[in-house]
């Protein structure tokens, strides 16, 4: 399952999360590679990370209350954050309308 924290095994140590990334699949990252987010507006968890294959960050979100302990456990602090209020979609729909225009008038050559 993308998006997904594995259990500990002989394997890993206490500073490693197996998660399954959704570009490459099962991988296990550094702990140092990982943050654990607290979402202020509803008390949600979820483990940020960043692949050590791919480099791209994701995030594995509804996190089960042993998961959440086992992470700290292993040394993470808890992040504090905020859904962002914005809509960035529509700026990067905007964004994205600008540039197809400019592309049409041959304007980025």
């Amino acid at each position: 399952v993308p998006g997904s924290v594995g259990r500990k095994n002989a394997g890993r140590s206490r500073r490693d999360v197996m998660v399954t990334c959704r570009d490459c699949g099962d991988i296990v990252v550094s702990i140092t590679r990982c943050e654990l987010r607290r979402c202020e507006d509803d008390g949600s968890h979820s483990l940020a990370y960043r692949c050590a294959g791919c480099g791209h960050r994701d995030v594995v979100s509804a996190l089960h209350a042993h998961e959440i302990v086992e992470l700290l456990d292993a040394g993470l602090h808890v992040v504090p954050w905020r859904v962002p209020s914005a809509n960035t979609n529509l700026t990067c729909v905007m964004f994205g309308e600008r540039f197809g225009e400019w592309l049409a008038r041959g304007e980025l050559g």
